[in-house]
């Protein structure tokens, strides 16, 4: 009863962090949330998104090929409690808490202890990392969760079959459905689950084909195949955002290769220098450069990622005192003779977690799309308070247990300033406070003009001006696809993507752009309004002839 009442309140703490304040911190509407809710909106209004499909798998997204997952679940919330940023963010929040009791059931089985059960899901509930994430409209969460599910299925599994007893179709069924749905909805799991299930299956193989089991070649067949089917059925959407973000997209490698070869050239015979300068040795150093960049102690323990829409000011994803206790559980796990197959789970995470980042160009290191790295954190923490807790010297036990009391009470304190404080008002120019207010001095001027044409490629703000009732998803719905184009147009509102490109507009036309386009306009333009974040700087500025 105790254990239950300690789980309990530990949800409960949980929900409390990822619900305060949801509807300012995070602050503002991101871009990204922002395309979630229009096409919820949309769907709302028609069963349509807001290129005019019905009931859509993915979204065409703004820069981005998305899974619709996210609107569907909106939709319910919007219509029960109005659309705002807080109910946006409302299915996020369900399911960080749906994580966090799969995160308590799979550390069940792993520990076959209830009390470290119990401090791993403690540890995972005040995590800066999963208190971030959990509460962002995004996919990721729901991932996560799906991945925890299936990953906590295949302990059962294997559990079942180590004691020779019958699996059921159902919990087959269950696993694949929880992979499917975890690689459909975040294509950073396409990479990381397959990773870790063929793994695991060939390690059962290898560790029973010597064994009399009839199903040594059968059981790991299954496990692979609730992995394979669902990526074969994903894989055509993870290509579509790996050939827009993707490593062999970047032409960077390329220039390092021209530059350093005219550099030396004359210097040594070409062959010596081909076998050094081509893309084969400097695309495989940017993606080390990429996947190591996960591991460093600023990454981990001091400023995170560079994914800036999460960001919180001189925040690590973990806490401080999380570094003393990764070393006390690395050293336990390694030393520790049985748990083999527990020693290879957690190896695994920790190898895989950032290689679907690593293969990218953007945000690196990224703060989603290794979100799955948590896991191993966690689990290793835990160990690594389990240390402590098995002291025999119950003096020496209790001062380490006070200490890290304290430890964590500082460091959660620090997180707690940092996010609900620092955040809010700290360089808002990531969270696309630029288009809100730039949508809501435009509706403030628009009056005295026929047309607004905005520079820029400022291809978001159409959404932040449906938000304030200046656009109609029908008219959006009647030109799908038209913001990609060059220059588009829906009502009133022309976007093209040159910088300070006015060369079609007359004085019956407001102009926004950057605050440079006096000087770099070839027209003579007059300044009528500048916006401003709020540390005060310029973010866009309003013109006309």
């Amino acid at each position: 009863m105790i254990k239950k009442m300690a789980v309990l309140v530990i949800l409960l703490f949980a929900l409390f962090l990822r619900v305060y304040r949801l509807g300012d911190v995070p602050p503002n509407l991101h871009a990204d949330e922002a395309s979630f809710i229009i096409n919820s909106a949309s769907i709302i209004e028609s069963g349509r998104d807001e290129d005019n499909r019905l009931l859509p798998i993915y979204l065409y997204s703004i820069k981005d090929f998305k899974p619709a997952l996210y609107s569907y679940l909106q939709v319910p919330v919007f219509i029960l409690f109005g659309l705002s940023a807080f109910t946006s963010r409302l299915p996020a929040v369900f399911f960080g808490l749906i994580s966090l009791v799969a995160f308590y059931l799979l550390a069940d089985e792993i520990f076959e202890d209830q009390r470290y059960a119990i401090i791993a899901l403690a540890i995972l509930s005040i995590s800066p990392w999963h208190i971030a994430i959990s509460r962002a409209t995004q996919e990721v969460i729901m991932s996560f969760t799906f991945c925890l599910l299936s990953f906590l299925l295949l302990f059962r599994f294997i559990k079942k079959w180590d004691a020779e007893q019958k699996i059921s179709y159902l919990m087959i069924a269950l696993m694949m459905i929880s992979n499917l749905l975890a690689m459909y909805s975040y294509h950073s799991y396409k990479i990381f689950i397959p990773i870790i299930f063929v793994v695991i299956a060939i390690y059962l193989y290898l560790s029973s084909a010597k064994s009399t089991k009839k199903s040594a070649i059968q059981v790991p067949a299954l496990i692979s195949a609730t992995v394979l089917i669902p990526f074969v059925l994903t894989f055509a959407g993870a290509m579509v955002r790996f050939s827009a973000i993707g490593l062999l997209s970047s032409d960077l490698p390329k220039a390092m290769i021209f530059e350093y070869t005219t550099q030396v050239t004359g210097s040594a015979p070409i062959w010596f220098l081909r076998a050094f300068y081509n893309k084969p040795v400097f695309y495989l150093r940017e993606f080390l450069h990429n996947y190591f960049s996960h591991y460093t102690g600023n990454y981990l323990f001091l400023q995170g990622g560079e994914t800036a829409r999460y960001l919180i000011p001189d925040q690590g994803w973990l806490h401080i005192i999380d570094l003393p206790l990764l070393i006390l559980g690395t050293v336990y796990i390694l030393i520790k003779k049985k748990k083999a197959l527990l020693k290879l789970f957690l190896a695994l995470i920790f190898i895989a977690y950032p290689l679907a980042a690593s293969f990218t160009t953007e945000d690196i290191p990224s703060s989603d799309r290794p979100f799955q790295g948590i896991i191993f954190y966690s689990f290793i923490v835990t160990l690594g308070l389990q240390v402590i807790l098995e002291i025999k010297n119950k003096y020496l036990c209790r001062l380490l247990i006070g200490a890290v009391i304290v430890g964590y009470a500082w460091s959660f304190g620090y997180f707690y300033n940092q996010y609900f404080n620092l955040m809010p008002t700290y360089h808002q120019y990531h969270r696309s406070q630029d288009y809100q207010i730039l949508a809501e001095a435009i509706v403030e001027t628009q009056d005295d003009y026929e047309r607004v044409i905005v520079s820029n490629d400022l291809r978001e703000l159409y959404i932040y001006l449906w938000l304030e009732n200046q656009i109609e998803i029908s008219d959006l719905q009647q030109l799908p696809l038209a913001r990609y184009e060059d220059e588009y147009q829906v009502g009133k509102y022309v976007f093209n993507r040159d910088q300070c490109n006015f060369s079609e507009a007359t004085a019956n036309d407001l102009l926004v752009g950057a605050s440079s386009c006096v000087s770099r306009s070839a027209q003579n333009i007059k300044v009528i309004k500048e916006t401003h974040f709020d540390d005060l700087t310029v973010a866009h500025t309003l013109y006309s002839l």
